[in-house]
């Protein structure tokens, strides 16, 4: 996905600079002082022969040393050899146009003859700035919505091609948990057999057998929770009797802070919502299960009065830089024994909803699992 990314990324970017190249070099050059400036004018006055603002202000014959041979109005008593042999310019705040060109063209230039002409063009130049400006704008529209619709189209294929990896995911998840299921039961059954008939002190032996049984039957629980509707038979929650309900069930050191002042109610599937903050907190502890002190898991309840936020904050050994980007993906883990599947599932079941769920860095060490909730139902104060 990403590799589709940057391609779309690099062709678009050569795209607008074929575009804007192909548009800005015509624009460019209709802004620059021309003759079809200059026919357009004459047009426009041809056009309106009641507009007494536009006027020819100076008219003059020169020769090829630019002096002058006769003049009228305003026109110079000499030109400069920068004007010479053509120039045209329209001066905005005077709103003049200046036009130098050969009238004669005899075998030698040093008898070439000049025509100088000014007009003040008044409102008439205001109108040419303005199909300008039109122009310009009309041309920066056009790239903006041409950009526009090509990013939602790489948006819209990007997405396209996760859910075919969701799908394909999927055919996987069911084939694996088929396949492990099975076997499952039978050593289930064979180690109940040998713990009735082998002698009490190989039972440890056992009882490793027993935790890896639980530990893939916990997998394929995961992969059978990433295979069904994630949004499940959603249900009035209130959140404060939830958490206190779940801690609980953890034989650690966890305190829940509810900073809203009141009883938060969400809507979501129980079972699911019971998924995920039990994953969330496993997690927690199992990251400080190794440190020299037993620190407690903090659970803080807040709200902005639309949304509702559980965060869930530990002391443990923090997530990897380089594996931050990583955390969501299917079957990435970091643990010696994890599956690697119950954040991803957990953001399934949480966006279900049309909430969120994001894995930050705590400050001053350890990690915040942020849940956000829609508040469905707002309760009164807490007694």
């Amino acid at each position: 996905m990403e590799r589709l990314f940057k391609k779309e990324t690099l062709f678009i970017i050569v795209l607008i600079i074929v575009v804007v190249i192909l548009f800005a070099i015509p624009i460019f050059l209709y802004m620059l002082p021309t003759s079809s400036n200059l026919q357009w004018i004459v047009k426009k006055m041809a056009e309106d022969d009641k507009d007494d603002d536009v006027y020819i202000s100076g008219i003059g014959i020169y020769n090829s040393s630019g002096t002058v041979i006769n003049s009228v109005g305003s026109a110079p008593e000499q030109l400069s050899s920068a004007e010479l042999p053509s120039y045209f310019v329209i001066d905005n705040q005077a709103k003049t146009l200046r036009l130098i060109r050969p009238i004669v063209f005899p075998d030698s230039p040093a008898d070439r003859v000049y025509l100088f002409l000014e007009m003040y063009l008044g409102e008439l130049l205001a109108k040419l700035i303005m199909l300008r400006l039109i122009s310009i704008i009309v041309f920066i529209l056009f790239l903006s919505l041409f950009i526009i619709f090509y990013i939602k189209n790489i948006d819209y294929r990007m997405k396209m091609e996760s859910q075919e990896q969701l799908v394909r995911l999927g055919e996987i998840a069911r084939t694996l948990s088929h396949e492990i299921k099975n076997p499952l039961g039978a050593i289930r059954i064979q180690t109940g057999y040998l713990k009735r008939v082998m002698p009490k002190e190989n039972h440890d032996k056992l009882k490793i057998i027993e935790q890896e049984v639980q530990r893939l039957a916990l997998l394929t629980t995961r992969i059978g929770d990433f295979l069904r509707d994630p949004t499940g038979s959603p249900e009035v929650i209130e959140l404060t009797s939830f958490m206190d309900e779940m801690i609980k069930r953890f034989d650690w050191d966890i305190h829940f802070y509810n900073r809203t002042g009141s009883r938060i109610n969400i809507r979501v599937d129980l079972e699911r919502l019971r998924s995920v903050v039990e994953n969330l907190l496993k997690n927690a502890i199992e990251s400080m299960e190794s440190n020299s002190e037993k620190s407690p898991v903090e659970v803080i309840l807040s709200s902005d009065g639309k949304k509702a936020e559980l965060s869930i904050l530990d002391r443990g050994c923090g997530i990897p830089p380089d594996q931050k980007k990583r955390v969501f993906d299917p079957f990435f883990t970091s643990k010696t024994k994890g599956s690697g599947i119950g954040l991803f599932v957990s953001r399934r079941f949480i966006e279900a909803t049309g909430g969120s769920l994001s894995i930050l860095t705590r400050k001053g060490g350890g990690t915040e699992a942020k849940v956000v909730f829609k508040i469905k139902i707002k309760k009164g104060k807490e007694g």
